[in-house]
């Protein structure tokens, strides 16, 4: 069965009642699966739920490999507001492997990704990374999965993409733009828990 997450109330940003409150992630957003359907949600009102980390939260040496204004950076780094979009696009939440999945997406993706980038960035993340974000070779098998569907899929460089030009379009139109198709990411999903169990 597939879980409808458009018809949620939008949870608002800040409260005109608590002009001090902090605007909290759709928990259901953060943990998609395999089952959910984010299709018939706006790319911005998506976004705006799920966002969780400023850049500033994220640590250095994850900057250092995965930010495109880095001088070291990776075949396929990304700004966090265009990886959030992605992790949307993907229908991934937030765990490890969730990251891992889309990190290894916009990789594999990138037409400049070569078979030691794949090996250094393995590394790299689980020498460097601080211990929460981290990644260990249970997460490789989703950022292999991830780089195998990001060269599959005929658009290439989708990390250039400037997603806000599509914020108001739904998520589902936006995929069938880029060809990312939900089903196989679905299948993906399947695959993926089948190698981690």
């Amino acid at each position: 069965m597939t879980h409808e997450l458009a018809d949620l109330p939008a949870q608002d940003c800040c409260s005109s009642d608590n002009p001090g409150s902090v605007r909290q992630p759709d928990l259901q957003l953060l943990s998609l699966t395999a089952d959910t359907d984010i299709g018939d949600l706006r790319m911005v009102e998506a976004y705006d739920r799920f966002v969780l980390d400023e850049q500033s939260a994220i640590p250095f040496t994850i900057r250092l490999l995965e930010n495109p204004k880095s001088p070291i950076a990776f075949p396929g780094s990304v700004d966090l507001k265009g990886h959030d979009y992605l992790h949307l696009l993907l229908n991934r939440g937030i765990t490890l492997w969730d990251e891992a999945f889309v990190v290894g997406f916009t990789m594999g993706n990138c037409d400049r990704l070569r078979p030691h980038h794949i090996y250094w960035y393995k590394v790299l993340s689980t020498a460097l990374f601080p211990q929460k974000f981290r990644f260990n070779r249970s997460h490789f098998k989703a950022y292999d999965l991830g780089v195998m569907y990001g060269q599959k899929v005929p658009q290439k460089n989708l990390h250039r993409v400037n997603f806000e030009q599509y914020a108001h379009l739904c998520i589902g139109e936006v995929r069938r733009m880029f060809s990312i198709d939900l089903q196989e990411i679905q299948m993906l999903w399947n695959a993926e828990r089948l190698l981690v169990n």
